[in-house]
């Protein structure tokens, strides 16, 4: 029986096995066993890039409730005061360097394969839309003469 030590392990299962009298790790791999099968999820051997994206939304989703909480019992005059050393050059800086590095340790210093994902389907986003105004033109003059 074929079994994926990644994530899913299959196993096929026989009436000796349900009943509990054969308890080796060898009768799992019979191939004359029964027709159930038995499947075994290892949540550990889930590849770890998935752990940290689930993470990476629940951090998203806490920096903004802090910053809610934060401008929450504010009064609209102090606001202003308040959001506008956010976008100065140095904290700008500062925010985009920490986000270099919070990726570099995710994805980089990881070997993930996700960077190179990234770079595809960014490059695609970029192409499709340096040429969408082109093909907006195109379409446009099509509809224009099939008007006439």
């Amino acid at each position: 029986m074929a079994s994926c030590r990644s994530s899913v392990s299959l196993a096929a299962v026989s009436s000796a096995e349900l009943s509990g009298e054969a308890t080796d790790d060898a009768s799992w791999r019979r191939k004359d066993c029964g027709a159930l099968i038995r499947i075994s999820l290892d949540l550990n051997s889930i590849p770890n890039h998935h752990r940290q994206r689930e993470k990476g939304l629940k951090k998203g989703k806490m920096a903004m409730r802090t910053f809610y909480n934060e401008i929450k019992g504010m009064k609209v005059k102090e606001l202003p005061g308040h959001l506008k050393p956010m976008f100065s050059m140095d904290y700008v800086k500062n925010s985009v360097k920490r986000g270099l590095d919070n990726y570099h340790a995710k994805y980089i210093e990881t070997s993930s394969v996700d960077p190179l994902y990234h770079i595809c389907f960014g490059g695609m986003i970029f192409s499709y839309l340096v040429a969408l105004p082109e093909e907006r033109r195109h379409l446009q003059h099509q509809q224009q003469h099939a008007a006439h």
